[in-house]
């Protein structure tokens, strides 16, 4: 099966950055940066897929205007891989306690999936995701809901204190282990809380892959925990019944429909 890798970096830049991508210490490729990556304002289309009932036109989503796409064959993973991301040559001119200008980035996606559940159609969407897959395993598709801002997934049960509680939706990761110095400290952390902003510093980001309901996905609670999600939409919540929610990225939504003519995604 083939899956694929999309990363969407913002970038401003001072010198000349690269990343490094590798997924089990084997190289996939090396970034080399060049110029800054803005964001765009595109329209949240998820309707493009599937009906949700009860909601009114979705507010756009922001996407860099950028993405950096990477075709891997599960032969090369197994049940548990890690992808990594280093951030090397990262620098500012600060001399003397002063600073005016640095390299800066913000990881602002990240998507890992079978390459067929990049969705093209309306058809795509319903026939090899929703029938073939999520209702064969007791799931039902759901875009992103929560109390705040309508992008984050929350699970109650685990707390409002813990970082775990809180999740993009699928199919970016829940959780990131940084390792460098500058940060937090070293080991799990979301990916909400730690990148929410634009950083500076050199790290290298670990990424868990597990191989669970058939395929391979970052590793997270949230399909096994998915009957514990809150759903604030009563006439969504009717439909749901017994089955688990499967979370949706609608920023993942809209990047398929926007790249739904990729002959990279092809």
């Amino acid at each position: 099966m083939k899956y694929v890798l999309a990363l969407g970096i913002e970038t401003i830049l001072y010198k000349s950055p690269k990343i490094r991508i590798s997924l089990d210490n084997r190289f996939i490729d090396e970034i080399h940066l060049e110029e800054d990556i803005k964001n765009r304002s595109v329209p949240a289309n998820y309707r493009s897929y599937f009906n949700y009932p009860g909601k009114t036109k979705p507010d756009p989503v922001t996407l860099p205007e950028k993405f950096y796409i990477y075709k891997l064959d599960d032969e090369i993973m197994s049940s548990e891989s890690t992808l990594s991301l280093e951030f090397l040559n990262w620098k500012s001119n600060y001399t003397n306690g002063f600073m005016s200008r640095s390299d800066t980035y913000k990881l602002s996606n990240v998507f890992f999936a079978p390459e067929k559940f990049y969705f093209k159609s309306r058809e795509n969407f319903e026939l090899d995701f929703n029938k073939n897959f999520l209702l064969k395993h007791n799931f039902v598709y759901d875009d992103d809901i929560c109390f705040a801002n309508d992008e984050w997934f929350v699970n109650w049960e685990k707390g409002r204190t813990s970082t775990s509680f809180i999740w993009y939706g699928w199919p970016t990761p829940q959780y990131m282990n940084i390792l460098g110095k500058n940060l937090f400290q070293p080991g799990l952390e979301s990916l909400p809380m730690g990148f929410d902003y634009h950083r500076s510093d050199n790290c290298k980001i670990d990424f868990k892959i597990v191989k669970k309901h058939g395929f391979h996905q970052f590793e997270s609670d949230f399909p096994d925990d998915a009957n514990k999600l809150v759903v604030l939409n009563e006439e969504w919540e009717a439909q749901i019944k017994d089955k688990k929610i499967w979370p949706i990225n609608s920023h993942f939504l809209s990047f398929c429909y926007h790249n739904r003519n990729n002959k990279y995604l092809q």
